[in-house]
């Protein structure tokens, strides 16, 4: 999920810099996968920790 994000933020700054005004659409993405991992990761590990 991560991973994913940070190539979708590499896309964002590709397109950024050859001013297409699309970069916005990749950066937004990769911003909320990597909110969403922020939030859900120490859950995850919380429960792994648990069992």
């Amino acid at each position: 999920m991560q991973l994913f994000a940070c190539v979708l933020m590499i896309v964002a700054t590709y397109l950024m810099f050859r001013q297409t005004p699309e970069w916005v659409l990749p950066m937004i993405s990769g911003a909320v996968f990597l909110l969403y991992a922020a939030m859900v990761l120490p859950k995850e590990l919380e429960k792994e920790k648990n069992k």
